[in-house]
């Protein structure tokens, strides 16, 4: 188990945005969340809060005193369990997991009746003390990943159809070595693009990428997560970008292509 200063330590690194608690409750004369930083000063008498979306994360947060578990366990019963390597169980005896946060898109504010969904606010995070005396615990701490399309569905609202919305069944794919390749070699091509002929670029990859993915080398939510990784480090994370996306993968995923017939 990490003690408290390597967990805050992790924190710093993964570049999450912190700020203190008093139990569930921000520090007086302060403006919560919205004065957390990467690496915010927090004494050991103090809780750990997270910026949700400074983060660049959003949280199903399950809660059992409302059914959240039960409700929780039908909804991945109906659909399929999602992979969820980011989870912490929290002092009150729910849950707490942690997706990255799609590109373009706002949460709504919950999925039912105690399941949550944190986005614009903020969580409280281990090594912290539930008011009730519990404590925050991570249950699992590997990187947080994209959720899968059925469960953005439900996160997400609908107002805004972008990139998160390419409807295509092949979710349950692994993706392959030389889809992997694929996939790196273009996502490597959005990152040096210059800004002259950065959309043309997106649009081209976007559309090489969804091939592929229609031809079964890539897995979905994989190419979802390192194409808005790529935008991402590139500082082009907003809608219009977002939708350029949802357009070329859309293009893209009528020509499916496979290793035994790529040519380019």
């Amino acid at each position: 188990m990490l003690t408290r200063e390597k967990l805050i330590e992790e924190y710093i690194k993964r570049q999450w945005h912190i700020f203190p608690l008093i139990g569930k409750v921000p520090l007086t004369n302060t403006r919560g969340h919205l004065d957390a930083k990467i690496g915010y000063p927090i004494s050991n008498d103090q809780n750990v809060g997270l910026s949700c979306s400074a983060s660049g994360l959003i949280v199903i947060d399950i809660d059992p005193r409302h059914g959240g578990d039960i409700a929780w366990k039908k909804l991945i019963t109906s659909n399929s369990k999602p992979i969820t390597p980011c989870v912490s169980r929290t002092g009150g005896g729910g849950a707490h997991i942690f997706f990255k946060a799609a590109l373009g898109l706002k949460g709504k504010k919950e999925i039912c009746t105690g399941v949550d969904i944190k986005h614009n606010g903020y969580v409280v995070l281990p090594p912290s003390i539930h008011p009730d005396g519990g404590s925050y615990e991570w249950l699992s701490f590997g990187e947080p990943i994209l959720m899968p399309i059925w469960l953005m569905k439900l996160v997400y609202l609908s107002e805004r159809k972008v990139s998160t919305e390419i409807e295509i069944d092949n979710d349950d794919v692994i993706t392959s070595k030389f889809g992997k390749e694929k996939l790196m070699y273009y996502c490597s091509k959005i990152i040096a693009a210059e800004p002259g002929i950065y959309n043309d670029t997106i649009n081209k990859c976007v559309y090489m990428i969804w091939r592929f993915v229609a031809g079964g080398e890539i897995s979905n939510s994989e190419a979802l997560e390192e194409v808005m990784k790529a935008c991402e480090e590139t500082g082009n994370n907003n809608s219009k970008t977002a939708n350029l996306i949802k357009r070329s993968a859309e293009a893209g995923k009528l020509q499916p292509l496979t290793h035994n017939n790529d040519w380019q």
